[in-house]
């Protein structure tokens, strides 16, 4: 057998039957026997300490294979100490001690026991273990990980006995200055802070000394011609406002940038109204002001014509050339041939015959001829209308016959003018509406043509027009009246002669309350005496904040003053104050103490080289993986490998199948550069239903191995009788042959 490590180079050679020795590194055995076990007991290197373990720090797992993984627990438990070298680290309740090669013993403190920093001599207790030092204006902090120090300096102050002032812009395109000389102030002298335009500076001083200075925006903000506001998109000016891409309110006008005026209110719709109207007004007022004409029946033809100059619609009625009237008995006048259909009066016998002043039909006339030829000559002539009516029928003879003579006969007949002249007195169009007008045009013959207008000034002082303000009560005006623009807060209304409604912002903005680009944004409020920034961060661009009070809020912005200050009550940290070059303390603070220091405790390396042997060693161990049972051969010899971060283990085992259900195996490992071991044992059962194992046949219930073995055996019993009975066979077939021969010959014989 082989084993080897994660230096999978060295392997260790093993006959069977031989010792394994899996030791762990350091560790050996007692020359002494323990009294309550009657057994040598495992010591530590200095043969006299006995070795105790942690438990459930180590596991060891199995991946299925051929690998034993051993693995350390990230959250050690049952510790008593830790020797780092010749320095020993225990816990002692609450408290960390540890007992440096001198034999003295330390207690290690808490950050929180360790940091004690005070700001103007108010402490700052540590948070979380840690406090953290923020560099400010003008000041530097250098961490030194390495040698456990930080140094902070100041910078940009000289040599304190003045200061130089000079003013600058933020960048060629934001902010904007007066003059690039600096001035230096000197000690004692007096920086005199003046409000500009547009601005109010006040000075208050709190009665410690502290002065602070206050720069707050005027409640009338005066841009001048050639100012801007801007926000976002949005920029006002002396011009008005404008949104990039967008609406525009301007001096020559209002601009909706190619977007709806949406919201818009009803407007007042009277004669003096000077209110913009939006769509739904527009919309009822013309669907209102329409004028519908529809033919009453099937005999009137009705005709748009939308080529007036004003765009109104003309409507041209006239009669069908065949028209039918009546209901029950229809009567039928065909302009094309000139017919009329559908009288009932057919008789001359009727009692109402010649008493209403009807037309006479063909059969009548046909009748009376008939009659007039029988007897004295008649005259025929058409009837006299009644008051108010008018007969549109013509008596005459025909061609060849004189009137009054016998035998002539007359015919009777109607124009068709005279019908188109009676039907256009049945046919009238008014308009109830004086924006209305309905005018009949006469001046083809016999034609009568109704011409409809609209007034649209006359219907504009009957429209209404609807507005509302913020969507609350609607109000109505007359469309005529119009709406009326005028100047808001902070705004000024203008209209041009196109119809154009301009909003332009007053140059002096009053009764500002708060200035955003967005929701959620940077906000700018505008309190009574103050200006406060929220949603955003606050760019100095690189200036200097002065006359700063001094901080006491956790969220307070800090002096130099209030940072100048550092000490250390316990004296556990020291603190070495120097000056740079110009002038400015820096401190230097070193947590370690005093060069000399003692090292980091050994016995830490030493306890990650060992949890690296024993993750080594465990993967070893799992790699032992025996292979399907074989009743031949029912022991197996296992060899494995692990590697941890880089330490390398071998192991050994045996297994050794009992049946084929019962299997015993154990192993053992051991890692490069340790003498230490590790060792496992165990024993696997298969179970199950025990019902169906005795159903099952005696030669094939050790198992599928044994049962493959046992069938190989009878398999090779069934060929060997194959092969006998093979041959029988053939015999037979001999025999057979020959008899067919004989019994041939015999029927050959007898001549069948």
């Amino acid at each position: 057998l082989k084993f080897t490590g994660n230096n999978e180079s060295t392997e260790n050679k093993h006959k069977l039957n031989t010792l394994v020795k899996v030791q762990g590194e350091g560790t050996k055995e007692s020359t002494a026997v323990d009294p309550a076990t009657g057994k040598k007991y495992v010591v530590l290197s200095d043969g006299t300490t006995k070795f105790e373990s942690a438990k459930d720090n180590i596991a060891v797992e199995a991946d299925g294979t051929d690998t034993l993984t051993v693995k350390l627990n990230k959250n050690l438990k049952g510790l008593n100490s830790i020797q780092l070298g010749g320095n020993t680290i225990q816990s002692n309740g609450d408290t960390i001690t540890f007992t440096t090669n001198g034999g003295t013993t330390k207690t290690v403190a808490t950050t929180d026991q360790l940091w004690t920093i005070q700001a103007n001599g108010t402490d700052v207790p540590a948070k979380s273990g840690k406090v953290n030092l923020v560099a400010g204006d003008h000041i530097t902090i250098t961490p030194d990980a390495a040698n456990g120090k930080m140094t902070i300096s100041a910078t940009g102050f000289g040599s304190m006995d003045g200061f130089n002032v000079k003013t600058s812009a933020e960048s060629a395109t934001v902010g904007t200055h007066a003059g690039d000389t600096t001035q230096n102030i000197k000690n004692g002298k007096t920086v005199d802070m003046q409000a500009g335009k547009n601005l109010v500076v006040t000075q208050t001083n709190d009665g410690n000394g502290n002065t602070t200075v206050n720069y707050a925006l005027n409640k009338d903000v005066d841009l001048g011609t050639n100012g801007s506001l801007k926000t976002g998109d949005t920029t006002v000016n002396k011009d008005g406002v404008t949104i990039a891409n967008g609406p525009s309110i301007t001096k020559t006008g209002v601009d909706a940038g190619d977007k709806k005026i949406t919201n818009v209110a009803d407007g007042a719709v009277n004669a003096t109204s000077k209110d913009a109207v939006n769509g739904s007004q527009l919309k009822k007022y013309t669907d209102a002001a329409k004028t519908t004409v529809e033919a009453g029946d099937n005999n009137v033809k009705v005709e748009t014509d939308t080529t007036a100059a004003d765009g109104h619609t003309n409507y041209k009625v006239s009669l069908k050339p065949v028209v039918e009237i009546g209901d029950t008995h229809k009567v039928k006048i065909d302009g094309h041939t000139g017919d009329i259909t559908g009288l009932t009066n057919v008789d001359l016998t009727d009692p109402t015959f010649a008493t209403k002043g009807r037309a006479a039909t063909e059969e009548q006339l046909n009748k009376v001829l008939t009659e007039a030829k029988k007897k004295a000559v008649e005259k025929v002539q058409a009837g006299t209308a009644a008051a108010g009516d008018t007969n549109i029928a013509t008596v005459a003879p025909k061609a060849g016959d004189t009137f009054g003579a016998a035998g002539a006969t007359y015919e009777v007949s109607v124009s068709k003018n005279a019908v188109k002249d009676a039907a256009k007195e049945a046919v009238k169009v008014t308009s109830a509406s004086p924006a209305i007008t309905v005018t009949a045009d006469t001046s083809v013959a016999h034609e009568t043509t109704y011409k409809v207008g609209f007034d649209g000034n006359q219907a504009a002082t009957q429209i209404p027009l609807t507005y509302k303000q913020n969507g609350g009560s609607a109000r109505t005006v007359k469309l005529s009246d119009g709406l009326n623009f005028i100047d808001g807060t902070n705004t000024k209304a203008r209209t041009a002669a196109d119809g154009k409604v301009t909003f332009d912002v007053m140059g002096d903005l009053t009764g500002i309350t708060s200035i955003s680009n967005a929701a959620g944004g940077p906000k700018m409020t505008f309190g009574g005496n103050s200006i406060n920034v929220t949603n955003g961060d606050l760019n100095m661009g690189g200036n200097k904040i002065t006359n700063l009070g001094k901080g006491t809020a956790t969220t307070d912005a800090a002096t130099v003053g209030q940072l100048t200050k550092v000490t250390s009550n316990n004296h556990s940290v020291v603190i070495n104050k120097t000056t740079d070059a110009n002038g400015a303390p820096v401190y230097d603070l070193a947590v370690t103490g005093t060069p000399g220091a003692p090292a980091a405790d050994p016995r830490v390396d030493m306890l990650g080289e060992e949890i690296g042997r024993v993750g080594a060693q465990g993967a070893a161990l799992s790699a032992l993986k025996p292979i399907q049972y074989d009743p031949l051969e029912p022991t197996q010899i296992m060899a494995g490998y692990g590697n941890y971060r880089g330490n390398s283990a071998v192991a050994l085992g045996v297994a050794h199948y009992k049946n084929e259900s019962t299997l015993i195996h154990g192993g053992v490992s051991w890692a490069g550069g340790s003498s230490h071991m590790m060792a496992n044992a165990g024993v696997t059962w298969k179970v199950g239903n025990r019902d169906s194992e005795a159903a099952v046949a005696d030669r094939y219930r050790k198992g599928p191995i044994s049962s493959a073995y046992a069938m190989q055996q009878e398999m090779a019993a069934m060929k060997a009788q194959n092969a006998g009975l093979k041959g029988e066979v053939s015999d037979l077939k001999a025999e057979n042959e020959q008899m067919k021969a004989q019994i041939a010959a015999m029927m050959a014989k007898l001549g069948l």
